[in-house]
């Protein structure tokens, strides 16, 4: 079955935009047809976010397409 998987090359398409960090990735997000949306996270924990705020979680809750969050190498995994 292994032999049945294999990659797909797909156009990545990169750009530098001036704005709300939040706004701009959502409306690309929902008006680019975006399949899947790949964003950083700087592992601050709840607290962190709690005070600071959080970009990655806020584009979550915003996008109409599945988000992959990845933490930094060697972040707390917080489950609660």
């Amino acid at each position: 079955m292994a032999s049945d998987l294999r990659p797909v090359a797909k156009d990545v398409e990169r750009s530098v935009v001036i704005g709300r960090p939040v706004k701009e990735i959502v409306s690309a997000a929902n008006e680019g047809g975006v399949d899947l949306m790949v964003v950083g996270s700087r592992g601050l924990g709840q607290v962190g976010r709690w005070l600071l705020g959080s970009v990655s979680d806020r584009v979550i809750h915003e996008v109409q397409c599945p988000v992959l969050v990845v933490p930094p190498p060697g972040a707390r995994r917080d489950l609660s």
